[in-house]
Order: C-alpha cells, then sequence, then structure tokens
C-alpha cells in the first residue's frame, strides 16, 4: 500500500503545480490543458477509490495481493497455510464482505470524500422512466 499511497501523493502534486507543469504557447492548447487536468483527476479518484477499498480490507472480487504481516482482529482475519512448498507462505482470509455496498466518491471544497452506502435493489416492477423521473423530481418520491 505504501507504494499507491506515494501515487496519490505524486498525482495530487501534479494536479496541484498543473499550472507550472504544462506551458501554454497559444489559446488553442487549452483543451490540451483540460485534458491533462481531467486524466489527473481521474486518475486521483481512481487511486483513492482503490486505496480506501485496501484500507477497509474489502474482499477482491477477482484474486490480487496485499503484501502485509499483520492480521487484523477486528476483521475476524486467520491465516491460511497452503500445502506442499507453499506452506512458506501466508495466506489471509476474513469474513468482511462488502458485496451489499457500493463506494461513492465526491469532491467537495477540494477534498475528496468516500463514503460506503448500502446497494439498493432492483425494483421489481415495471415503470417507465419518465414517469419516475417527473415524480422524482417534484419530490413525490424520494431517492
Amino acid at each position: 500500500m505504501k507504494d499507491l499511497e506515494e501515487e496519490v501523493i505524486t498525482v495530487q502534486n501534479q494536479l496541484k503545480d498543473i499550472i507550472t507543469l504544462i506551458k501554454l504557447e497559444s489559446n488553442t492548447e487549452i483543451v490540451d490543458y483540460f485534458r491533462v487536468n481531467d486524466a489527473l483527476s481521474t486518475q486521483l479518484f481512481f487511486l483513492k477509490a482503490i486505496l480506501d477499498y485496501h484500507y477497509s480490507y474489502g474482499r477482491s472480487r477477482r484474486p490480487y495481493l496485499i503484501l502485509r504481516e499483520n492480521l487484523q482482529s477486528p476483521l475476524s482475519e486467520m491465516y491460511i497455510i497452503p500445502p506442499g512448498y507453499l506452506k512458506e507462505h501466508k495466506f489471509i482470509h476474513n469474513n468482511l464482505d462488502l458485496s451489499k455496498k457500493i463506494q461513492t466518491l465526491q469532491l467537495k471544497n477540494g477534498q475528496i470524500l468516500i463514503d460506503w452506502e448500502d446497494i439498493r435493489d432492483i425494483p421489481t416492477e415495471f415503470v417507465w422512466f419518465e414517469n419516475v423521473w417527473r415524480e422524482f423530481i417534484k419530490k413525490e418520491i424520494e431517492d
């Protein structure tokens, strides 16, 4: 995670110093400036989301590797010792399940705020989007 934390700092510094990093020769290059700014902002959002996911010790939806030595007792983690020549490696298993949560990110006052919300059920009734949207706008239904 240390490398990921360092990369977050690198991208934050690049965004902070973007005016000095990109020299605009003409007003037509402003589009390139916005592209670079957008790419760096997107990188920062993704890196922060990944880092937060690791801090939350979320289970992978695919195989991945986190190098750390200590178990997190609040997460009911335990070692799994594989058989044979792989015994020298330790695998950590935990019972934390974020599969019923969704990670949300928003930019507020220059800070990226990350939260975990419960997923909503998929509606079982068939309704026209336009009607539901009109009711939502009129505050006849809540989010």
